[in-house]
């Protein structure tokens, strides 16, 4: 009996699978270019740069959304942000559900080139052009414009990309015969995001001879939190909460995965025995009534370990279930399944009307019997709970929650 660990583990990862990346229109953001002081080492390299940008900025650091992009090598990082009151005004709210949030240009970082270039972007309703230095990855400047494509076909992105032309000084760069046109985000297991990019040709002639092409970005963990630009305070935590969720998940993981191979183990000996005891039987005749015990105990044996692999099971089906119907803001710290039927969660959410509502979507549900909220209360500004979750008769339900699990809760951007 052969178990692919690698293909279980991939699945049981969707369930946790995060939100994407906040992706804010880039012209609301103002950016600067700045030598990094060779006196300032990369552990100090943040707190430099929130000193230099309350030196710089007309409003109070807690009323912006900033972030940064730093090529240390090169000596060079470009610091960006945005007045929160207008990314409201846009009509971007409840930022902390994200799993990150930043600029759009970002989605195309990390390029070097060997001559200064400059590339354009488009993302959604904006339009961008980056400019590089010779082997630098932080770009000298960014500029953005907003733009509505119209639906008449004389006014397309190459319009568009023209006229934007008109306004920018690009002597001494090098200008890319295509754009980037903005596709969609992947996650990968370890948070990184590969961008995919389309590639569309400026030229004419090019791009209808062309194949679409695809170009591909990947931000690494690290550099995602640098241009997150949220408020340090926040992402610092949420830091700390997901390596917490993620060891409580794989903690978890491990215990099914365990109990799996265990079962494998097992049955794989009692088919052997088996086997064994088939060939006796018919060595022999006087032993038919000791063999044909020996067989019905095996059963029974067998039975029970399969009976000992669904109860090591259950928490971890139990959890994946009630996981479909948590709040993105909603994080679990510990999980104790105490009986067949009954889990234990400690964790904490943005507020204590949220974890209610949580509460009241568990209730909901049909292979749930009962919800009790044993523990509640705020403190740090969050409020910290314990509940306690019980399911219906295991036998009956385990196809239902099995089903249920199945079916990942989709994020709206």
């Amino acid at each position: 009996m052969k178990v692919n660990i690698d293909s279980l583990k991939e699945k049981l990862d969707e369930k946790i699978q995060p939100s994407k990346v906040c992706l804010l229109p880039s012209e609301a953001f103002v950016s600067k270019s700045f030598s990094i002081p060779e006196e300032i080492d990369s552990n100090e390299l943040e707190e430099y740069l929130e000193l230099l940008l309350e030196g710089i900025s007309p409003f109070p650091v807690d009323q912006l959304l900033w972030g940064y992009w730093s090529d240390e090598n090169a000596g060079s990082v470009l610091i960006y942000a945005a007045y929160k009151d207008r990314i409201r005004k846009l009509g971007f709210e409840n930022l902390e559900s994200f799993h990150h949030v930043v600029p759009s240009f970002v989605s195309c970082l990390g390029q070097i080139f060997e001559v200064p270039t400059v590339i354009y972007l488009f993302t959604e309703s904006t339009l961008s052009a980056l400019y590089f230095s010779a082997n630098c990855s932080a770009p000298s400047k960014v500029i953005s414009i907003p733009f509505i494509q119209e639906s008449d076909i004389d006014q397309t992105k190459n319009d568009i990309l023209d006229k934007f032309k008109l306004t920018l000084d690009n002597t001494g760069y090098y200008q890319q015969d295509f754009y980037w046109i903005g596709e969609e985000q992947k996650f990968n297991r370890d948070d990184s995001v590969l961008f995919v990019h389309k590639k569309e040709f400026i030229t004419r002639e090019i791009s209808e001879n062309a194949k679409a092409e695809l170009v591909n970005t990947l931000v690494s963990v690290k550099r995602l939190w640098q241009t997150d630009v949220r408020e340090l305070s926040f992402t610092e935590k949420e830091k700390k909460n997901r390596i917490k969720t993620r060891r409580i998940w794989y903690a978890t993981l491990g215990a099914g995965i365990a109990a799996l191979l265990l079962l494998v183990a097992q049955i794989s000996l009692v088919i052997l025995n088996n086997k064994n005891s088939k060939m006796d039987f018919l060595l022999t005749n006087e032993g038919r009534l000791n063999e044909i015990l020996l067989i019905e105990n095996k059963l029974s044996l067998q039975q029970k370990i399969e009976q000992f692999a669904q109860n090591e099971m259950r928490p971890f089906n139990m959890l994946g279930l009630i996981n479909t119907q948590r709040p993105k803001s909603v994080y679990f710290e510990k999980a104790l399944a105490d009986t067949y039927n009954r889990i234990k969660i400690q964790g904490k959410g943005k507020s204590v009307l949220e974890v209610n509502q949580f509460r009241d979507k568990l209730n909901n549900l049909e292979n749930i019997s009962k919800v009790e909220l044993i523990e509640i209360n705020s403190r740090e500004g969050k409020a910290h709970f314990i509940i306690v979750v019980t399911f219906n008769d295991y036998e009956t339900q385990i196809e239902k929650i099995s089903s249920s699990t199945t079916e990942k809760p989709t994020a709206k951007i």
